[in-house]
């Protein structure tokens, strides 16, 4: 299962309600960060991160904007910053990649770090030069991140349980050459 911003908080929340559906989960710069728990600190990240991102999405952000419309978007951000999605964290039993792009202001890596921390089968990886819209402006790298992630979570697996392996996740990918 892979989430993006909000759709990490609906990804956690399955994951916790339906453990088999999910056998790992994939969040890509997720929300609300508690250090800008209010809706006026998420305006404020995400302006910040209109700056950071592939000019290419201006149209596409503005068209998202305008077709949710006001109402539609002001829910969505009060159930965001509403969530405490580091409180569910550790209900999560299926094994986490915390990804984010590196320039993303949303989601700091200083928030998914301790979001690992506070999970128990976690790591992080970034991709660089992303800002929070890594999905659509770096989806190669997202996917290849991702394909990584579940060929290690596949492999231990694999393992008999108890060992090492079968505890621990392998290191991010090698970041790939341009």
């Amino acid at each position: 299962m892979l989430g993006n911003s909000f759709g990490c908080q609906v990804a956690v929340e399955l994951a916790i309600a339906r453990p088999d559906l999910v056998d790992a989960l994939v969040l890509v710069g997720p929300t609300v960060d508690p250090a800008a728990p209010t809706a006026a600190g998420q305006v404020w990240r995400w302006l910040r991160d209109l700056a950071r991102e592939d000019p290419r999405q201006a149209r596409i952000l503005a068209a998202d904007v305008r077709d949710a419309g006001p109402r539609r978007l002001l829910g969505t951000l009060r159930r965001s910053v509403e969530h405490h999605i580091d409180r569910r964290l550790p209900l999560v039993t299926a094994p986490v990649l915390f990804l984010r792009g590196a320039r993303d202001p949303i989601a700091p890596r200083r928030w998914l770090d301790r979001a690992a921390g506070l999970t128990p089968r976690a790591r992080v990886c970034e991709v660089p030069l992303a800002g929070h819209n890594a999905v659509t402006t770096a989806g190669p790298a997202v996917a290849l991140r991702a394909a990584a992630f579940l060929a290690t979570v596949t492999a231990q697996r694999s393992q008999p349980s108890g060992t090492a392996a079968s505890r621990t996740l392998a290191p991010p990918p090698a970041e790939p050459t341009a």
